[in-house]
């Protein structure tokens, strides 16, 4: 399991992710980050900028799914990371902490903002950095399954009226389908509350 920690890092970033995520046989992954990047070089074209900060989120927001999901439990309690109950029934949830572990101890991040945007890229928070807001939306809209694909596109259509719009559209999503979920996050619903008062 120590191994995600024991990993030698080089100063080109993406070569370091390829490389570390090939090894714990995670090209799946590997590939869904080259597709966030992608949505974020959109959000750049139709904005004319992103924060300097979203590039790197955006490399390193998965690299905890090295860390199998039946041992996320276990990796959180010996490094100290902090659990929710409802995170412990359902630990895919917990990669976005795992990634933040990892990117600052074996990854030597040491922005708070890359670190913070990682820590919640899956649930959001309410009132999030702009990095944060940019590493989210280019996630959700690389979304390619079926059940996902229609609100992506949504995401995609509003993200030209505001990135805040884009955002709402997959929190209210979510909100309504809260139910059928398997975690309904409560910083997703704080968030969702956030950006309904914004709006």
């Amino acid at each position: 399991m120590d191994k995600c920690l024991n990993f030698k890092t080089y100063t080109n970033m993406k070569a370091t992710v390829e490389e570390y995520l090939l090894k714990f046989d995670r090209k799946d992954v590997l590939q869904h980050l080259f597709n966030v990047i992608d949505e974020l070089e959109f959000i750049k074209k139709t904005y004319g900028y992103v924060e300097k900060e979203s590039y790197c989120a955006c490399l390193l927001h998965d690299i905890g799914k090295a860390i199998k999901d039946e041992m996320a439990v276990e990796f959180c309690l010996k490094h100290d990371i902090e659990m929710l109950e409802i995170e412990k029934k359902v630990p895919a949830i917990l990669h976005q902490k795992t990634s933040e572990y990892i990117a600052k101890n074996t990854f030597k991040v040491t922005n708070e903002i890359v670190l913070d945007a990682i820590r919640h890229h899956t649930t959001l928070k309410a009132n999030p950095s702009r990095c944060n807001i940019e590493l989210f939306i280019a996630d959700k809209m690389s979304f390619k399954d079926n059940e996902y694909i229609e609100v992506a596109d949504k995401m995609k259509y509003y993200l030209k009226v505001s990135k805040e719009l884009a955002i709402f559209t997959y929190l209210k999503e979510l909100h309504e389908k809260q139910n059928d979920l398997n975690i309904y996050h409560p910083q997703t619903h704080e968030a969702y509350l956030y950006f309904k008062k914004l709006l």
